[in-house]
């Protein structure tokens, strides 16, 4: 079937998608079929896309301020930075039962795309964040998808789900996309023939480059942005006086053999995290392993059989 038409003010030639939201979407709890139709052919060309105004900012601002509380000691006892550039840590949300809001973790728009996308009943089974650490000028990540292994599937498998928790632009950060580079990406695009790292080939960035150049995309706060996992980014500097924080959350297709990668939520939100339109992969365990378990790189997305 070819395109319904754009519901949306078309953005420019390289830019992604920013989605409006209507009063009555936001009442209807889904957008209409028309519109989910168009987020769906963008977000297949682009593999990024930005919703507008699905989280309530004031979910947003409480968010924000308890992560950047615990930012100083979460430095404090750092052993290893994100990619490994001293401008970007992993920094999980506090999933603190007072701090765990249906609008982020439950969003109802999400779940209709990635069921659609991706298939029904995904599997969320991922959450973490990242820092952008203020001040940090210079400093960028390789260009790399987060795939570290060799045969990555050539379909849609698996999306990010970012919140960010400040508008989020090339000021304070905001991360470079190569829009499109998901669409035919393998194995042979990374650095090692075996798919041992995930940075993509200076060559093969340099050929992208002439057909779409990167972009630093932008997105005010109560807006989420989906990624396709397969495409290529990069954290980039933040030359702002302030940390800008973004959640993450992970979304597999059922097909995808992937059994093993668990979240740990709190057993005191138990009958919080039900859901008909997601398999919720979790282990609910008591709040203080919980606490534990959070800022860790130690999640896998490659296949476990």
């Amino acid at each position: 079937m070819g395109s319904v038409g754009n519901p949306v003010t078309a953005p420019g030639p390289d830019e992604p998608a920013s989605i409006p939201l209507t009063k009555e979407e936001a009442l209807r709890g889904q957008y209409s079929r028309e519109k989910l139709q168009y987020i769906l052919e963008r977000f297949n060309e682009d593999g990024f896309i930005v919703l507008e105004d699905l989280v309530d900012v004031a979910h947003v601002d409480a968010l924000a301020a308890a992560m950047h509380a615990e930012t100083p000691q979460i430095l404090a006892n750092i052993k290893t930075f994100n990619h490994g550039v001293n401008s970007n840590i992993l920094q999980c949300a506090p999933l603190k039962p007072e701090l765990i809001f249906s609008d982020v973790y439950l969003n109802p728009f999400v779940i209709q795309i990635v069921n659609a996308y991706l298939g029904a009943r995904p599997r969320w089974n991922f959450i973490t964040g990242n820092n952008a650490l203020a001040g940090t000028g210079g400093l960028r990540q390789p260009v790399h998808k987060d795939i570290r292994w060799k045969g990555h599937p050539t379909a849609p498998f698996y999306v990010i789900a970012n919140v960010p928790l400040a508008d989020f632009s090339p000021e304070n950060g905001s991360t470079e996309f190569w829009l499109g580079s998901h669409k035919n990406t393998t194995t042979a695009d990374q650095e090692t023939a075996t798919g041992r790292t995930c940075f993509v080939l200076p060559e093969k960035l340099e050929e992208r480059r002439t057909v779409r150049p990167p972009i630093q995309a932008r997105a005010k706060k109560g807006s989420i942005t989906l990624r396709d996992l397969r495409l290529w980014h990069a954290g980039m500097p933040n030359p702002s006086g302030e940390n800008r924080i973004m959640m993450a959350l992970g979304y597999q297709a059922r097909w995808y053999p992937n059994y093993t990668q668990r979240l740990k939520l709190p057993a005191s939100m138990l009958n919080f995290f039900i859901h008909d339109d997601i398999e919720i992969m979790a282990n609910f365990v008591s709040d203080e392993e919980v606490q534990e378990n959070l800022h860790k790189d130690n999640f896998s997305f490659q296949p476990s059989i």
